[in-house]
């Protein structure tokens, strides 16, 4: 290798590395989304264990039994809304009154934060 290739070679690898640093470089809409999900997850997330815990404590009474719950597990989605009487899709939101079901607005909270992401960077 001649003396001007590496000359050439040293110079193309600052370039390489001046790309590189800038390419890391968060742009502001990449922080604004960052942010918005970092807090949206750990709301969500204490959300989540709230709610769990209100329904192991036994606060607000559970829409299946206990003592249905360990009959349903063998069952397949189709038949345990069937056998619990539950209807499928965004009836839930309905029954958030009831132990077993609060805890679904922290799971949704935490699946939806994502849009609010995407709304605030458009």
């Amino acid at each position: 290798m001649r003396k001007s290739d590496v000359a050439h070679e040293h110079t193309r690898g600052e370039d390489m590395k001046e790309d590189t640093t800038e390419s890391l470089q968060a742009r502001p809409e990449q922080v604004v989304y960052a942010n918005i999900l970092e807090k949206g997850m750990l709301f969500g997330l204490l959300l989540v264990l709230a709610t769990y815990s209100v329904y192991m404590l036994g606060i607000l009474k559970p829409f299946v039994p206990m003592e249905e719950i360990t009959k349903c597990w063998r069952m397949n989605v189709h038949d345990y809304l069937d056998h619990c009487s539950i209807k499928a899709g965004w009836a839930w939101v309905s029954l958030v009154g009831y132990g077993d079901f609060l805890n679904f607005i922290g799971i949704a909270t935490l699946a939806g934060i994502t849009i609010i992401c995407f709304v605030s960077i458009v």
